[in-house]
């Protein structure tokens, strides 16, 4: 069966499974009236279909189903009387949540797909070799190289973006041959995977930033540490039952001191709140053993400083990097929920924070609604991602619904013309730093010049359709409506 194929049958049986096979317990007999909230809720249609009848969603459903799906598949070995071939599209693309070089050649890339798995590419994205499709879960948060030995290579699964069309993953997967062959290696219980890194020196010391559950509160998530390459995990860092962590970065420097981005979020049948003072950033001096968090006292966001919804409201999520060049010089971009919120500057390793926003008098008439922000969106939660140039700490991009880019930190964001709304992802070529890979909801991009102009590379088959239906007039011609399919 085509490795498509089978990531479509995964996700039906998820989608049953979540609801449909739930017990029936006293505790459902309040159904009729969730029910009836639900009908009022906004946008909130994927959420009701996972979890029908009973509006609960089950955090192992995922993982039961995969066990499903591979029993099924060896019972029906050698019965199969037909074979699936490949219908297409094959020049889309799709949502590419992560993208790193290979530190020894750069000229091998690899993509890991929100849903599709992970790719590797030989000739700088050229053409593309799937290496994740024998894995019973192609949902993917994030991926990291062993800096000491970059054909170890972790990956963690379950999309980490939190909306309702993301899937659960099953853990950290790990390969030690460059993807030639893949072992779970634990932490199937933490839904999804925001940030992997790796100790530069010793590819058996791990952190993983785990998101957890898109709709249930529940102790799996913050950040994770193993120290045997996977064999065993402690949860180092663990915030409330209902905030992840998303982002976590280190000291090029020095490997003992992290940062992590905390994300509180949780999603009802009624609605979303994608914010909460479980929100923040953490730091901790010693590899992740303890943590301290950074909050207005040293200049970042106070959570009653500003308004959601008219409201006083905590903070959303946040994305960090650190400078490669400057390790004293990081920044922060908020958001507040719904929208941006601010970008944030350190100049002392985290002591202290001032705001860096290029557009700040704008932003302000933004966020109280007096005009639209003249380069970000309005769902910046599903994106705030940073990344700072190799050897310019002023050099920022900030990734968004759009690509943005200043060349002075604090003086006038710029558009950056991409090839495609909604990036999530971006590295540095290591022998190159003119040249740049960029993940987006259309596929990988490349830049030659420092991101002034982009390029596609070539498409891969991670196409996320909605839809599908035939002509019935001719069934040959065949009709998919695909996810944010437009450029930019």
């Amino acid at each position: 069966m085509s490795p498509r194929f089978t990531l479509i049958a995964v996700v039906f049986l998820a989608i049953l499974m979540s609801g449909g096979c739930k017990q029936h317990t006293p505790e459902d007999a309040h159904s009729t009236q969730i029910t009836s909230e639900v009908k009022e809720g906004p946008n909130e249609y994927a959420w009701l279909q996972r979890t029908f009848p009973h509006f609960k969603s089950s955090p192992d459903a995922y993982s039961r189903a995969l066990k499903e799906l591979e029993a099924m598949k060896s019972a029906a070995k050698g019965g199969l009387s037909g074979a699936w071939e490949f219908a297409g599209p094959g020049n889309i693309g799709g949502r590419v949540v992560d993208v790193a070089f290979d530190p020894r050649n750069s000229d091998i890339i690899y993509a890991a797909a929100a849903t599709g798995g992970v790719f590797r590419s030989t000739d700088k994205g050229g053409s593309w070799t799937p290496i994740f499709d024998d894995q019973p879960v192609l949902t993917i948060g994030d991926l990291a190289l062993a800096p000491s030995n970059p054909d170890i290579i972790y990956v963690g699964t379950g999309e980490a973006n939190g909306s309702v069309n993301n899937y659960a993953g099953a853990g950290v997967y790990k390969s030690i041959d460059a993807g030639t062959s893949w072992e779970s290696v634990g932490l199937e219980s933490t839904t999804s995977i925001g940030r992997i890194l790796v100790h530069p020196d010793d590819p058996d010391i791990v952190w993983v930033g785990a998101i957890g559950s898109y709709y249930l509160p529940g102790e799996n998530r913050g950040v994770y540490k193993s120290t045997n390459g996977g064999v065993t995990w402690d949860q180092v860092l663990a915030i409330n039952d209902s905030t992840g962590v998303i982002d976590l970065v280190m000291r090029p420097d020095n490997p003992d001191v992290l940062f992590a981005a905390s994300w509180q979020r949780v999603r009802r049948p009624t609605g979303s709140r994608l914010f909460g003072r479980g929100s923040g950033i953490w730091r901790s001096t010693d590899g992740g053993e303890n943590w301290e968090l950074l909050d207005q006292t040293r200049g970042l966001p106070d959570p009653d400083d500003h308004l959601v919804f008219g409201r006083p409201a905590p903070i959303g999520r946040i994305g960090l990097d650190i400078s490669q060049s400057k390790p004293n010089t990081m920044y922060a971009f908020y958001s507040d929920g719904s929208g941006y919120l601010g970008f944030y500057r350190s100049d002392d390793g985290g002591d202290s924070w001032r705001d860096a926003d290029p557009n700040r008098e704008m932003t302000q008439k933004a966020n109280i609604g007096q005009s639209p922000h003249p380069v970000l969106f309005q769902f910046s939660w599903f994106f705030s991602q940073v990344r700072i140039h190799p050897t310019d700490p002023e050099n920022v991009f900030v990734l968004d619904v759009q690509l943005i880019e200043t060349n002075d930190s604090e003086n006038l964001w710029v558009h950056t013309t991409g090839t495609h709304v909604d990036h999530h992802a971006m590295a540095y070529d290591p022998f190159n730093s003119d040249v740049i890979i960029e993940g987006n909801d259309g596929g990988v991009a490349i830049s030659i010049d420092g991101g002034a102009t982009w390029e596609p590379l070539a498409a891969l088959p991670i196409t996320q359709i909605y839809e599908i239906s035939f002509d019935p007039n001719n069934p040959e011609r065949l009709y998919a409506g695909t996810q944010d399919n437009h450029p930019i």
